[in-house]
């Protein structure tokens, strides 16, 4: 119901549960959805908190799965608060663990997040040309919502090299895809 306070509170519930249970898989799920609830309000430093403490578990288990999926969401909640140095090491390192898996979801979402970084340092050229390196991986896989993200991405970075007519067709183009998943871009 979007009712993110409540949720919070229950998750916080769940996680300490979850850690005094031992069910560490648990945890870390339930600290990734505390990051993303606490994201949903625009609490980005309460995200960051319980993504770190997310990545913190993840980097204890070892598990690559959890961790590379721990490193993009903390790098993008840190992008989020103008920590982009410390963002960037992480999706880096999200990125250098899934090297020979770049279709992988977690390097999607690096790839994308790192994107955003460069868009936010005015790195528009080198955003450009990976936002069209995820349109690539993203269609390669059938993932629409991050052709949708890709195409955005393009669409941004058109715009702000003055490329207004591409920047046009590149937001037509991710209209086009949100509508075949019957989402809003």
């Amino acid at each position: 119901s979007a009712d993110f306070a409540p949720a919070a509170h229950w998750l916080i519930e769940a996680y300490r549960w979850s850690i005094e249970s031992g069910q560490l898989r648990r945890a870390l799920s339930v600290a990734s959805n505390l990051g993303y609830t606490y994201t949903s309000m625009s609490d980005y430093a309460q995200a960051v908190e319980w993504l770190q403490r997310g990545l913190s578990l993840a980097r204890k288990a070892g598990w690559p799965g959890s961790l590379s999926l721990a490193l993009a969401q903390t790098g993008d909640a840190m992008r989020r608060i103008g920590q982009l140095p410390a963002a960037r090491e992480l999706l880096l390192e999200c990125q250098a663990l899934l090297v020979a898996h770049p279709e992988n979801r977690s390097a999607m979402l690096a790839l994308k997040y790192l994107s955003e970084i460069e868009l936010d340092l005015q790195e528009n050229e080198s955003a450009l040309q990976n936002f069209l390196l995820l349109a690539e991986r993203a269609q390669s896989v059938d993932s629409k919502d991050m052709q949708t993200d890709a195409a955005l991405g393009q669409a941004r970075a058109l715009l702000r090299l003055g490329r207004l007519n591409e920047a046009r067709e590149a937001a037509l183009h991710a209209r086009d895809v949100a509508q075949q998943q019957r989402e809003r871009s």
